[in-house]
């Protein structure tokens, strides 16, 4: 046994733990979870605002209000979301697997009812809609994607093999993010069509104004024409 002077200074070199090396397949499979919060976040930022706004008919003041409460909202979610997995301790599906898995079918939900324009007669009555299936998704991303990201630190005992599980699933989520981004614009673009004018009485509510106005519109929504 070594015995040391209290003047002594002793580096000790602690070095990672050996552990067997992530497959090629499981750092796919964990890269493929990244791509959720990247194909539905890109969509969302893209064109969101103008489908409310063209399919949805909702007007400019109430999409910027929609939009904004989201993100807010998507703010407040994550540090609220990583404080309840920190505190999560289930013997039979561990601390981050409950989240990971329940969060899917609210996330489905929500997401599916953001893009579906309900038959409400009132104005606020939709706003609320949109806002309530906006947040919902928010907190269910964030169910989803903070654990997610948290199971980093629980694929391996290596840093190398951390950082490189790390490098597949950012490379993933740049991929996905670029298909959503090509796919839905092609989606849109081959449905636009040729504008037919109409008179500014036939014109959304929020596209009239006191003068009158004329309206071109398309399959996708309607723009001013003087």
């Amino acid at each position: 046994m070594a015995t040391f002077s209290g003047s002594e200074t002793v580096k000790l070199i602690v070095p990672d733990v050996e552990a067997p090396q992530l497959t090629f397949g499981r750092k796919i499979c964990f890269a493929i979870g990244g791509a959720t919060s990247a194909l539905t976040n890109t969509v969302i930022a893209f064109f969101l605002p103008i489908f409310l706004l063209e399919v949805a008919e909702v007007a400019p003041l109430y999409v910027s209000v929609i939009v904004f409460s989201g993100r807010v909202w998507d703010a407040i979610t994550d540090p609220m979301i990583g404080y309840l997995c920190s505190r999560t301790h289930s013997k039979r599906w561990g601390q981050l697997r409950p989240w990971l898995f329940f969060s899917i079918a609210p996330m489905a939900a929500t997401y599916i009812g953001l893009w579906l324009v309900p038959s409400f007669s009132n104005v606020g009555s939709k706003v609320v809609y949109y806002l309530c299936m906006y947040c919902g998704f928010q907190t269910a991303l964030s169910a989803y994607h903070v654990p997610y990201t948290a199971l980093t630190m629980h694929l391996s005992t290596k840093s190398k093999e951390r950082d490189s599980a790390t490098a597949y699933r950012m490379t993933t989520e740049l991929a996905c993010t670029l298909l959503a981004a090509i796919v839905q614009g092609v989606i849109l673009s081959a449905m636009v069509t040729k504008p037919e004018c109409i008179d500014g009485d036939e014109a959304k509510p929020w596209l009239r104004d006191e003068v009158g106005v004329s309206a071109c519109r398309t399959d996708r929504g309607s723009s001013l024409s003087q």
